[in-house]
């Protein structure tokens, strides 16, 4: 999933501790910049979609232009109608929850209106274990979707989950820790301020190993 270019432009820029870090201008008005992962937790479109993702991992959904099964339109939508509850009561301004709505429920059923029972018994995406448990597909009632919610949100704002459990989860949510990936995937190279500390002889030093940067980077 995308998180700088369906929005805007990166730039990178030095910080007050001298570490080249990825920053977003939005697009038209090159507004900003703003930092990537406080951009992330808190621009609502992208929040939306983020949770779609996490519920795409979970719910199987139809690729391309094939039609869902009934069963895989019911799970999507229990989970989608419990996630959405959540998502909306803590996450979302009141006043574009109508709005998002209608994106929300275009991204939950990208497909459609129409059903196609040729895909029968394919219900559960890669992390459908990991949410939920051994319930089957067609036991998730809405108690159950609502305790997957929960672990949802837990995942992508607080803690996030480990594929296979049995390890602890990670020590910021989803959101956050890829957004922070992404702002420090930075390439350096000389024509760039060098950090503080460096001095001029650093430098020729640098320049004498053949700009070791710019040959790692090809």
């Amino acid at each position: 999933m995308l998180i700088v270019k369906p929005y805007g432009r990166s730039e990178a820029a030095h910080g007050e501790d001298g570490a080249l870090r990825r920053q977003l201008r939005l697009r038209p008005d090159e507004a900003g910049p703003f930092a990537l992962p406080e951009f992330a937790e808190t621009h609502p479109e992208l929040i939306v979609a983020q949770w779609i993702s996490a519920i795409d991992k979970i719910a199987w959904k139809p690729r391309g232009q094939a039609k869902p099964t009934p069963e895989q339109r019911r799970l999507r939508d229990m989970l989608g109608g419990a996630a959405w509850e959540l998502l909306a009561r803590k996450h979302l301004p009141e006043d574009r929850l109508e709005e998002l709505g209608k994106v929300w429920r275009r991204k939950l059923h990208p497909y459609g209106a129409g059903e196609d029972d040729r895909a029968s018994g394919r219900e559960k995406g890669r992390w459908y274990a990991r949410f939920a448990g051994e319930t089957a597909p067609g036991d998730i009632g809405k108690a159950e979707g609502a305790k997957i919610a929960g672990k949802i949100e837990e995942h992508l704002h607080e803690r996030e989950y480990r594929i296979g459990g049995g390890r602890p989860n990670k020590r910021k949510g989803r959101i956050a820790a890829r957004a922070e990936s992404i702002a420090g995937n930075v390439v350096t190279t000389v024509s760039e301020p060098p950090k503080a500390g460096w001095t001029d002889a650093d430098l020729e030093r640098y320049r004498a190993a053949g700009d070791v940067a710019a040959k790692i980077r090809a």
